[in-house]
C-alpha cells in the first residue's frame, strides 16, 4: 500500500462522469473491456486482495502484488471498489507528471476519448456498451498533484443508485 490516502467513497470523478454519462448519448469508442485486468464486473474479490476502507455497502481493496504499472508507466496506486461484494469501479493513481503518457496509452488501448470541455486538456472520457457483459465508463484526469483514472461499470452504479432512491422512499414513511 502508498503512502497516498484512501480515496474518498464517492470521490469528485463520479460527480463529473455520471451526469456526462447519464445526459449524453456516447458513442461506442475503443476496446474498452468489462472490467480491469482479471476481474469484470460483479466480480468478488479474490483471495489476493485485503479491505483498506469500508462504508455502509462499499469496500476499497488493494492487491498488495499488484503490477503497479499501465504500460511502460509507474503508478502509485491501484484501488479496487466492490459494492455489495461485486467489483464496481477500479481507480489507478499516478504522479502529475505521467499524465501525458497515460493518455497516450489509453487512446491506443481505447481509441480517442470524448472530451466534455474543450478548455480543459486535462480530464478526458470513454465509453464502452458491451450487450452481454454491460456499459463501462472510465475517465483520466490531472490535477496539480496526481492523475487518477477512474474505471467502472454503469450498470452496477445504476443498480447501487436504485437502491439509495428505494431506500429514500422507504424513508418517507419515517417523517
Amino acid at each position: 500500500m502508498s503512502g497516498h490516502p484512501p480515496a474518498p467513497l464517492l470521490p469528485h470523478w463520479a460527480r463529473r462522469l455520471l451526469p456526462l454519462a447519464l445526459l449524453v448519448s456516447m458513442p461506442l469508442l475503443g476496446e474498452l473491456k468489462p472490467g480491469f485486468r482479471d476481474l469484470k464486473w460483479g466480480d468478488r474479490p479474490t483471495p489476493a486482495m485485503s479491505v483498506f476502507k469500508k462504508k455502509g455497502d462499499t469496500a476499497l481493496y488493494q492487491r498488495h502484488a499488484d503490477k503497479l504499472t499501465v504500460g511502460n508507466v509507474a503508478v502509485s496506486q491501484i484501488i479496487y471498489g466492490f459494492y455489495n461484494g461485486r467489483l464496481d469501479f477500479v481507480q489507478v493513481r499516478a504522479p502529475a507528471s505521467a499524465f501525458s503518457d497515460l493518455l497516450t496509452i489509453l487512446k491506443v488501448q481505447w481509441g480517442e476519448p470524448l472530451q466534455p470541455n474543450q478548455f480543459i486538456k486535462t480530464y478526458y472520457i470513454w465509453h464502452s456498451n458491451d450487450q452481454a457483459l454491460g456499459e463501462t465508463l472510465a475517465s483520466i484526469e490531472q490535477t496539480f498533484r496526481e492523475v487518477t483514472i477512474v474505471i467502472f461499470s454503469k450498470d452496477v452504479h445504476d443498480e447501487k443508485e436504485a437502491e439509495k432512491k428505494a431506500a429514500a422512499k422507504k424513508a418517507k414513511d419515517d417523517l
